[in-house]
């Protein structure tokens, strides 16, 4: 076995942000958390280990099936490490070994000993190819998750017995806040476009997330379909570990594989609270890197634990429904129809890049990637999600203010000129009425951005008015159903 000298394992450990301490016995305010993230370059096989290891056979939470005829690649002594709860393998996208014939199986040394060796999915979550965010991403496995762990061993298998290039095994300690004890999430605020309630939320700031980890947003143009998830990680996590969990996926997607934020839109716990997770899917259609190829105009919510091993918990399940229920109902999204996407492709997307397939508008990940997820347990309980999230998506919110119908706009804003940069009521009813036209211009949020300018601008083309990208008097006409101006 040769490993790279210990001098140049790559320590990935942002600096530690203070908080001003307090006097008195409060409870913790939540914090951004700096994780450590050690990642090892591995390579050789072991030949005492070789010689006493069978190969492991079972697949959880991954793409199903072993490739056959593989050989080994890289097989690792056991190694002790700094204590971790997140484990991950990757590797360099320039890898001429393509990751359908790479098998990855890891165990790793916990308080009760030596695990079983865990065959680790390579990844079908992940942005889009073509995008700059692929461009920048490696190839590696789903995170292993584990209650906590001082040692680690791993195997690579190949095709060809070659060894991926840029080879790494990282650790991840995701730390811990006396605040994780006492996560309530925040109360939602009223939502003027959105039918449904908006659930409670723990947002980034209460799970403790480290900002800096993160780049800037990519946003869709809508939201029409949700795709159910798990992490696939541990089932006996505590209330206060689920904000670690959290913590330590998007350490490991940011830090390790490079990219943007963590994947997922929305976490849910055991204990059904929901966690914001790529930054600014509360407000916003961001895209996520949760389902290669499908990652536009979709959102990802994943249960936090393995559900092809146990139920979820019914808690969990309507949490995740009302989740669903919710973002769709913002974009006008019906959670009980179909919906119609265009494959992006990449490795395991099970519709090639252009094809269009036609999808229930919540749906699990199996359906458009060759993988278990969310679980076979999880995924049998979709029908139950689908029902629940059509029900929270007509369920009204008393929060939500009174509007000025569409009739009355020229009455009310004929006056006015909006353009990007305005905000205020004015802004929040004309986004009302233009996601009521199908032309998503995201939450009404009262403010003009880049996805209500282009909203006016498809309005602007359908209703043959001037295409400026700003509403003025013929168009609040337009818009209210009196007669204006063509050209």
């Amino acid at each position: 076995m040769r490993l790279v000298p210990a001098a140049l394992a790559v320590a990935l450990t942002p600096a530690f942000i203070a908080v001003p301490t307090v006097a008195f016995d409060f409870p913790d305010p939540p914090h951004p958390v700096s994780p450590k993230v050690v990642s090892t370059a591995i390579n050789g096989v072991d030949p005492g280990e070789l010689a006493g290891s069978a190969r492991p056979l079972a697949v959880t939470g991954g793409p199903v099936g072993l490739t056959p005829k593989m050989a080994v690649a890289v097989l690792t002594p056991k190694m002790a490490v700094a204590r971790f709860t997140v484990a991950g393998v990757s590797w360099s996208r320039t890898s001429v070994v393509a990751a359908p014939d790479v098998t990855v199986n890891v165990r790793v040394n916990e308080a009760s000993g030596w695990t079983a060796w865990e065959t680790v999915a390579i990844t079908d979550d992940g942005p889009d190819p073509a995008t700059a965010e692929a461009a920048r991403a490696r190839v590696g496995t789903t995170p292993l998750v584990s209650d906590g762990a001082t040692g680690i061993q791993v195997r690579v298998d190949t095709t060809t017995g070659a060894t991926p290039p840029g080879l790494l095994v990282s650790t991840i300690d995701p730390g811990t806040s006396p605040a994780d004890d006492d996560l309530t999430p925040a109360a939602p605020a009223g939502s003027a476009s959105a039918v449904a309630r908006q659930p409670a939320i723990i947002t980034r700031a209460r799970w403790g997330a480290d900002e800096r980890l993160r780049k800037a947003l990519t946003l869709n143009a809508s939201v029409k379909a949700i795709t159910i998830h798990h992490t696939a990680g541990t089932n006996s996590y505590t209330q206060a570990g689920a904000a670690a969990q959290v913590r330590g996926i998007y350490a490991y997607d940011t830090l390790t594989l490079g990219w943007d934020d963590i994947a997922y839109n929305f976490l849910v716990d055991k204990w059904g609270r929901i966690f914001e997770g790529r930054a600014g899917s509360i407000t916003r259609a961001v895209r996520g890197a949760h389902a290669m190829g499908f990652n536009t105009n979709t959102m990802g919510v994943s249960a936090i634990g393995n559900y092809e091993t146990t139920a979820a918990p019914a808690v969990m399940v309507d949490a995740m429904a009302r989740v669903a229920g919710w973002k769709l109902s913002q974009y006008a999204g019906n959670p009980l129809g179909k919906v119609v996407l265009t494959s992006q492709g990449g490795v395991g997307a099970k519709f090639g890049a252009g094809v269009r397939a036609t999808l229930d508008a919540v749906h699990g990940h199996r359906i458009t990637s060759s993988t278990a997820c969310p679980g076979k347990f999880l995924y049998a309980q979709m029908g139950t999600i689908r029902a629940k999230a059509g029900t929270y998506a007509r369920t009204s919110s008393t929060t939500t203010p009174v509007l000025v119908p569409a009739a009355r706009l020229f009455a009310s804003y004929g006056r006015l000129t909006l353009r990007t940069g305005s905000s205020g009521p004015p802004v929040r009813d004309l986004q009302r009425e233009l996601n009521r036209r199908k032309l998503p211009a995201g939450v009404a949020d009262g403010i003009f951005g880049p996805n209500t300018r282009a909203a006016v601008v498809a309005f602007q083309k359908a209703a043959r008015l001037r295409v400026t990208g700003i509403v003025a008097a013929n168009d609040w006409k337009a818009l209210s159903g009196l007669p204006y101006t063509k050209v």
